[in-house]
C-alpha cells in the first residue's frame, strides 16, 4: 500500500467494504500493468490507442468476472471469510 493511502491506517480493516474494494482495485492495477507490459513485448510499436484499448479490455474482463466471483467479498458488510 502507498504511504499516502488512507487504508494503511487502522481506520479501515479487512472487515470494511471500503478496504476490500481498495484491495481489489490494487490487484486490478497490477493485472492491467502486466497486460500492458506483455502487449509491449509483443507489439513493439504501441500507440496510445493500443494502450487504452488494452486497459479497457482487461479492466472490463476483470470487473465482469469479479462481479460474479467476488460479490460477497466486495459488497457484503460482514464478510465471513473461508471458514
Amino acid at each position: 500500500m502507498s504511504r499516502n493511502s488512507p487504508f494503511r491506517y487502522a481506520e479501515y480493516t479487512s472487515d470494511h467494504t471500503r478496504w476490500r474494494e481498495y484491495l481489489f482495485q490494487r490487484y486490478v492495477d497490477i493485472i492491467v500493468k502486466e497486460a500492458v507490459y506483455q502487449l509491449g513485448k509483443i507489439e513493439t510499436s504501441l500507440t496510445p490507442d493500443d494502450v487504452n484499448r488494452c486497459i479497457d479490455d482487461i479492466t472490463t474482463k476483470v470487473h465482469d468476472q469479479a462481479a460474479g466471483d467476488l460479490d460477497a467479498f466486495l459488497f457484503e458488510e460482514a464478510f465471513g471469510g473461508m471458514g
